[in-house]
């Protein structure tokens, strides 16, 4: 049975209080549609793992209450409302845990506990054949329940990924490409494709791309953001003059779409602008270059990474040097050169009178 079919069995047993027995491979999904059908009825799920239980654990601790011998009931059986008390993992459980089972299924009941009205009890395990660890249910348990056997399903499995599951469009697309490995179960491997590890591979997808763009640092400081003793978030790999530590990660690498990657756009007039300082240059560096870019911030000034875009020369530029429309001082203009015709010299020459 497909996802959806199974969902749609669950939420008709669960109306009628019918307990159900979801069989599948590893990784297939099954506690995640009972979880789905929980939450589609707006009703509670506790899920139990029978396996983490002792057979007595179920019946509870003896007390005495007037006089006589009674039984505190363990905390996470419910007393009151609806939902699904969901069995996880029952076939995995000791045979005397699964024999403990055998009213609670049944009879909705364990000695003088009664299971509430609108509640109904789910269970799921693996098949024996999938080498999991299992234990050969009764048959006085299993036919207690209403079995129904669990398949992966592409379609379904899709519309959860794009949905709740809100997994990465890649691993869809991949999987829309090759559907054959949506459940490829190997009992003889440890590592298989299935349902869940594609989940995984997802998160680990997300994670990635996270940790990828964290470590670009491309944006500047917000505008509304007070100055802080905090390094500088624009990239910079050198000292920034608002602190006295520097940034870890390397700045980000000008080309020609992205000539100033350290900083947002110039503000729209002159008088807008705020007054630019730089830090102290080298002592080999002399004069200014063509590539000098401010990093406009409405915050107190700070300067461009070193050892991305240089900085003025500690004389600074010359008094009479022309500025740009930005306030930088233009560059000198380099003369033309113009190559020598020295194919054309003998010509040139026997044109010169003999004298």
């Amino acid at each position: 049975m497909k996802p959806s079919e199974i969902s749609s069995s669950l939420q008709l047993l669960s109306r009628i209080q019918k307990p159900a027995f979801l069989w599948g491979p590893p990784g297939a999904g099954k506690s995640q549609v009972v979880a789905q059908v929980a939450a589609a009825l707006s009703i509670r799920l506790i899920d139990i793992r029978a396996v983490l239980l002792d057979p007595v654990d179920l019946r509870g601790l003896p007390t005495v209450e007037h006089g006589k011998a009674a039984w505190a009931i363990p905390a996470f059986l419910p007393e009151d409302g609806a939902g699904i008390l969901f069995l996880d993992e029952l076939n995995a459980a000791p045979p005397l845990v699964q024999a403990a089972c055998y009213q609670l299924v049944l009879d909705r009941a364990l000695g003088d506990y009664r299971l509430p009205d609108g509640w109904t009890v789910f269970a799921a395990g693996n098949r024996e054949g999938d080498r999991a660890v299992t234990s050969r249910m009764s048959s006085a348990l299993a036919n207690r329940f209403v079995h129904l056997p669990f398949e992966p399903d592409l379609d379904d499995w899709s519309c959860w990924a794009m949905g709740p599951g809100d997994l990465r469009p890649e691993v869809v697309a991949f999987l829309r490409w090759r559907p054959e490995l949506l459940h490829r179960f190997d009992p003889a491997e440890k590592a298989f494709p299935s349902p869940r590890a594609w989940a995984s591979v997802s998160h680990i997808l997300a994670a990635t791309r996270r940790v990828t763009s964290n470590s670009r640092c491309m944006r500047a400081p917000s505008a509304a953001a007070p100055p802080s003793s905090s390094p500088a978030s624009c990239g910079c790999s050198a000292p920034c003059p608002l602190s006295t530590a520097s940034c870890s990660i390397p700045a980000p690498r000008r080309s020609r779409t992205n000539p100033r990657p350290c900083a947002p756009s110039p503000p729209a007039s002159p008088a807008a602008r705020p007054n630019r300082t730089f830090p102290p240059s080298p002592p080999t560096q002399t004069g200014w270059r063509a590539n000098t870019a401010p990093c406009w911030l409405s915050q107190p000034p700070r300067a461009c990474p070193a050892s991305r875009i240089t900085r003025p020369s500690p004389d600074g530029p010359s008094p009479t040097a022309p500025l740009s429309p930005d306030g930088l001082p233009v560059p000198a203009a380099r003369p033309v050169r113009v190559p020598f015709p020295f194919r054309a010299l003998p010509a040139l020459l026997s044109r010169i009178p003999p004298s």
